[in-house]
């Protein structure tokens, strides 16, 4: 019998493949030596996971966890807040990779132009979501693995049916 998932191993698990893209994106903005093809299918991998996976997890935690966690305590229902903000700020990063491997995926000779873009867009959403991980780790993922079981319940089947839906185009 498979063991039950917990919501937050697999927040923890999300945040891992977090930092495993915004790595490889490191690496593709290093201009490194590959086949064009190659290159093209990074980039088409990256936007993917930034413009699907990424806002996929965000979700999860505005619509599954926060609601299930504000009200409980006045200092928690600020961390929420900022954390909102947070998720607001790293979109103009967070799309501006999308574009440029959109663009990559399409034309893979045009990486060393666009480059600085990438690195300029990975610099900024590393240095948000190393700060909205973290605080989240710390305070955050505590208090969701005290929820009562019925709301775990809950948050995990929230997250199943988000996943069993196609991504849009």
């Amino acid at each position: 019998m498979a063991e039950k998932e917990n919501v937050v191993e697999l927040l923890l698990a999300a945040h891992h493949r977090i930092l495993r893209f915004l790595e490889l994106a490191s690496r593709l903005a290093g201009v490194p030596e590959m086949s064009p093809s190659d290159l093209a299918s990074t980039a088409n991998t990256l936007r993917e996971y930034f413009q699907h996976a990424l806002p996929l997890h965000e979700t999860d935690e505005a619509l599954s966890l926060w609601p299930r966690l504000l009200g409980q305590d006045p200092a928690l229902d600020e961390v929420i807040r900022q954390l909102e903000k947070g998720h607001g700020l790293a979109e103009v990063p967070r799309r501006g990779i999308v574009d440029v491997c959109r663009y990559l995926a399409r034309a893979p000779q045009t990486l060393p132009t666009l480059a600085v873009s990438l690195r300029e867009h990975l610099k900024l959403l590393k240095e948000l979501l190393a700060h909205h991980m973290g605080v989240e780790e710390r305070l955050l993922f505590p208090r969701v693995a005290a929820l009562p079981p019925a709301a775990l319940d809950e948050v995990l089947a929230e997250m199943r049916k988000r996943r069993s839906e196609p991504f849009p185009d």
